[in-house]
């Protein structure tokens, strides 16, 4: 379920779909979260339930990571060689 917040920036609601728009699996996207600080947010800043994240700030968060080389000659921003 997207919707766009205020400012026209495209909301992503629950962990299937970040995950789903970072091409990974719920589990690898929460351990980012966990361990690397990927920018996700909770209504009324509860440790559990509901998730959301701008696509936007998910964006500048795998741009923030450093270059690593996926093995067939190119190079990717993120962990795990995220696309």
């Amino acid at each position: 379920m997207q919707f766009e917040d205020g400012d026209g920036d495209q909301v992503l609601v629950g962990w299937a779909e970040i995950a789903r728009y970072m091409g990974r699996g719920v589990r690898t996207v929460q351990r980012w979260h966990d361990t690397l600080g990927l920018p996700i947010t909770r209504p009324a800043q509860r440790r559990r339930g509901a998730v959301m994240a701008r696509r936007s700030r998910i964006d500048q968060w795998l741009q923030s990571l450093p270059l690593r080389n996926t093995g067939n000659g190119q190079e990717t921003h993120g962990p795990g060689g995220v696309r």
